[in-house]
């Protein structure tokens, strides 16, 4: 249910029509009430010893195509921060460039008439191997590709 609020507020950001602002104060108490909810009833989240606070949801973000981790963070920017500050974002770079000089990569290698799609398990096994480096994670955000 918290990945859908994200999810929620990510279209808002990603899809706003020009000239309508993503107004945050509307949403805010429904938003975070249902954030405080999810964090109360939720058996994963255990109890920092140290300072008695709940851990934060530890989200993976997967940039599309043509993108970097940088780039995707960037978007997070527009989100509230009543809603950012209550995660942790984990953001990774996809492993096959796409422009070097942009420095823009792919999760996996689609053929330019988009006929046939390469180093796919590569993608995947890369993917894996961050999640178990970096993890553990509770959810995934991901954006196209």
């Amino acid at each position: 249910f918290f990945c859908l609020i994200l999810i929620a507020l990510f279209a808002m950001e990603m899809y706003a029509f020009p000239g309508i602002p993503f107004d945050e104060s509307i949403e805010e108490s429904w938003i975070e009430s249902e954030i405080e909810h999810y964090l109360a009833k939720s058996k994963d989240i255990g109890e920092m010893k140290s300072i008695g606070t709940p851990k934060k949801p530890r989200f993976l973000c997967l940039h599309g195509h043509g993108s970097n981790a940088t780039i995707f963070k960037d978007h997070f920017n527009n989100w509230p921060d009543f809603v950012v500050e209550k995660m942790d974002l984990v953001f990774i770079t996809g492993p096959f460039l796409v422009d070097e000089a942009n420095e823009l990569f792919e999760w996996f290698v689609m053929a330019e008439d988009r006929s046939k799609i390469e180093k796919f398990d590569e993608g995947i096994s890369y993917i894996e191997n961050r999640m178990v480096e970096l993890g553990p994670f509770d959810g995934v955000i991901g954006l196209s590709q």
